[in-house]
């Protein structure tokens, strides 16, 4: 959301392109208070965006890796 963050993902995406996943991990309350409860997110806040992202580039990394979907794979909507 900063200008410093989406010129960080430009470079990136400049840099190493194919490399980079698709999936965002936007920053947000509940990520930020996983390490607190020493609880992952799926486990602190299983509904919540951040687990929802993490879910989706979980899924991308298997798509790359020409791996099975998980059954209970969360899906971004």
């Amino acid at each position: 959301r900063t200008s410093l963050s989406g010129a960080s993902h430009q470079e990136t995406q400049k840099r190493f392109s194919d490399l980079v996943f698709d999936t965002i991990i936007h920053d947000n309350v509940k990520l930020a208070e996983c390490p607190g409860h020493n609880k992952p997110v799926q486990l602190h806040a299983p509904n919540s965006r951040g687990a929802q992202l993490y879910a989706a580039l979980t899924d991308e990394v298997l798509q790359r890796l020409r791996l099975p979907l998980p059954k209970s794979s969360l899906q971004l909507v």
